[in-house]
């Protein structure tokens, strides 16, 4: 800079560009959840959010399911008892459980 008035002005109203928090490229676009920068090359569709964002969304979901899948198998297989028949699926509970879930996960904003 050589002290120029005009290279001065340029210098103050130029705008800082976020780089991608994967790569480290110029950001075009960001998660949709948390605001994370991300380039063109691992921008994200619509229904996907960032790599530790969809970390968050498992962990939740698998602790919410695993949580409601006890008490869940508790009531449904009181009365299979009786009759000798298998208690609900561990695996499509999880599947149920996500398959609810994701929606609300795709609305959420995470506060800045």
């Amino acid at each position: 800079m050589t002290g120029d008035p005009e290279e001065r002005d340029s210098y103050r109203s130029a705008r800082v560009q976020p780089l991608c928090a994967a790569c480290g490229e110029l950001a075009t676009g960001e998660c949709l959840r948390c605001g994370k920068p991300l380039c063109s090359a691992h921008a994200l569709p619509a229904d996907t959010r960032c790599d530790s964002c969809e970390a968050a969304f498992e962990r939740r979901t698998r602790r919410w399911a695993a949580a409601t899948a006890l008490a869940a198998q508790l009531a449904i297989a009181l009365p299979y008892l009786v009759i000798g028949r298998p208690s609900v699926d561990s695996a499509r509970w999880l599947a149920r459980t996500r398959r609810v879930a994701r929606p609300r996960f795709l609305r959420e904003r995470l506060r800045r």
